[in-house]
């Protein structure tokens, strides 16, 4: 990556991503009118359409959220297990405070998606790209179809804040004089979250152990590495304990996760890719819609091999593998947002304006496109 100006302030970043943020709520609210007319209009017809119109924003995971949040992980079953605890948690944690639990889900989300993109402003900075890229990279993960899921009362707005500030935090320590202990133990701190929101956030281990390894401190500052190393494992080892000890299982959320009705049975990644091939010629319209942002991930991660540190291209590569993983590419784009380095990537080919501009207006369209498909219950966001 190239050399960048000063680095922003938090201000900075606020004011840079207030613009893509604000578009993605309005285009996702205009689909949700768009889908909500088309049903009433009958222009969409699937039987369930009229019911997720009904559950508006807190429909999808959402509503598994809002249910975790009202009643706990025992009164709704083994089901719900799939689901992490830090966001229905912290949901819960508002809503005892007097806001109604649909605007802590969904009010939430939206508010912790800005503080994300910030994060990744601010990582962008700690690889050195200029505002520009660190711009185009906002707008590109609010664009994206998966960013629907920002909007509803989804984990993704948390997840992406907390992977991206622990980024932005560990490459920062490269700089001179600042990789002492106090750095890694935010990173531990961010990272142990991550790893109890999401389960891809235990993937993080990857950049940080990698990291670690290669600026390898002593006394105080190798013992902390070591704990930053280890923390996404203690994140969402501390949530599996405890799923062991009410259902007797600690593998249960990937047993769930992996039954024919969720992702699917675990399978290679050329083995998914293949699968989508076979469902896209049948003309099913989730591969239809998902293999082209396979395609722009697969070609990302390979341009940022030369463009990316190693421990961020591995981390974007084990996000890629584990979402090709399953029997289906549903929630194929949300994946991504979990790995904001491939924006940094994609960015770099918006370069000049008008191609820029041409692509996020497509982007743009196809979010509302998609984002109403969501809510009339045709594509899992």
């Amino acid at each position: 990556m190239s050399g960048g100006s000063r680095r922003p302030s938090l201000g900075d970043s606020l004011r840079a991503t207030a613009p893509a943020w604000l578009a993605s709520r309005v285009l996702v609210l205009a689909a949700y009118l768009v889908a909500s007319q088309a049903v009433a209009h009958g222009w969409l017809t699937k039987a369930s359409a009229q019911g997720r119109i009904d559950q508006g924003l807190l429909g999808w995971d959402a509503g598994w959220y809002r249910a975790i949040a009202s009643h706990g992980y025992l009164d709704l079953g083994r089901e719900s297990t799939r689901f992490f605890p830090l966001w229905p948690e912290l949901a819960r944690g508002v809503h005892l405070l007097g806001i109604p639990l649909p605007w802590a889900l969904v009010g939430g989300a939206s508010l912790l998606w800005w503080a994300a993109l910030i994060a990744v402003d601010q990582l962008g900075a700690s690889l050195g790209l200029d505002a520009g890229r660190r711009t185009s990279s906002v707008w590109l993960m609010s664009l994206i179809p998966g960013a629907v899921a920002t909007v509803l009362g989804y984990a993704e707005p948390l997840l992406v804040l907390l992977v991206a500030s622990a980024l932005a935090v560990l490459y920062r320590t490269g700089s001179k004089g600042s990789s002492g202990p106090g750095r890694w133990f935010v990173v531990a701190v961010l990272a142990g979250l991550a790893g109890a929101t999401r389960p891809v956030g235990v993937l993080l281990v990857v950049p940080i152990a990698i990291e670690a390894s290669r600026r390898r401190g002593r006394g105080t500052t190798l013992l902390v590495q070591l704990a930053a190393v280890v923390a996404p494992l203690v994140g969402i080892g501390s949530y599996l304990l405890w799923v062991r000890q009410a259902f007797g299982d600690a593998l249960l959320p990937l047993h769930v996760q992996t039954e024919s009705g969720h992702h699917g049975s675990l399978s290679d990644p050329v083995s998914g890719i293949v699968h989508g091939i076979s469902l896209a010629a049948q003309g099913h319209l989730s591969a239809v819609l998902h293999l082209p942002w396979v395609a722009v991930a697969i070609v990302a991660l390979v341009v940022g091999v030369r463009r990316l540190p190693w421990s961020a291209t591995l981390y974007a590569a084990a996000i890629i593998l584990l979402a090709l993983g399953g029997q289906n590419l549903d929630s194929f784009e949300r994946y991504l947002l979990a790995a904001p380095t491939l924006f940094f990537v994609a960015a770099g080919w918006l370069g000049v304006r008008w191609v820029r501009i041409v692509v996020l207006a497509a982007l743009a369209a196809l979010l509302v496109a998609t984002s109403a498909l969501v809510f009339a219950d045709y594509l899992v966001p």
